[in-house]
């Protein structure tokens, strides 16, 4: 269990529900959260904020579509991240440009822009890792020979191992 800096209980942020603007708790006192963007409303059949569908299949059709690749939208900042299938299909659509700004699996899920990440950059006409310029179907770099990869495991964040910081009660004092 990850303690509080103070050595501690972990810290607990209390979350309170949020309404769209004008709105209140239903009659029917029932109170749901959008499984999309989180954003707390009365009971109905589709999100005041997103739009998103309240019905299983609409429900399931998201989590199928749902992976380890983050896409940085301020219009959609709750938007859950997709899976690398999709990815590659928001590239073929130009939604995911080589500016886009991603993280995931291969980035640490740390924030960069898509024409340096591996795994994607190639699929964007970049190399990522010496930043030429290529045909988006090669298995490799032709400058500077790094082979080029997919990430099809949806559910592995690509996070590294924890290491203790100097300050963490937990960490090893040398």
């Amino acid at each position: 269990m990850r303690r509080g800096s103070h050595g501690g209980p972990p810290f607990v942020k209390r979350v309170e529900v949020t309404y769209a603007p004008g709105m209140s708790e239903s009659k029917s006192g029932k109170v749901v959260v959008c499984p999309y963007c989180g954003k707390g409303q009365p009971a109905s059949g589709t999100c005041v904020a997103c739009n998103g569908e309240f019905s299983p299949l609409s429900r399931q059709a998201t989590q199928n579509e749902m992976g380890p690749w983050f896409i940085r939208d301020e219009s959609r900042p709750f938007r859950p991240g997709v899976a690398y299938e999709r990815l590659l299909a928001m590239i073929d659509e130009s939604r995911v440009t080589r500016y886009t700004v991603l993280r995931g699996p291969t980035t640490g899920q740390l924030w960069t822009v898509a024409k340096c990440v591996p795994c994607v950059a190639h699929h964007l006409g970049d190399c990522h890792a010496c930043r030429a310029k290529i045909e988006p179907h090669l298995a490799s770099c032709p400058a500077c020979g790094v082979r080029f990869g997919a990430w099809l495991d949806r559910n592995h964040l690509g996070l590294p191992d924890i290491r203790p910081l100097p300050w963490d009660p937990d960490g090893s004092e040398d």
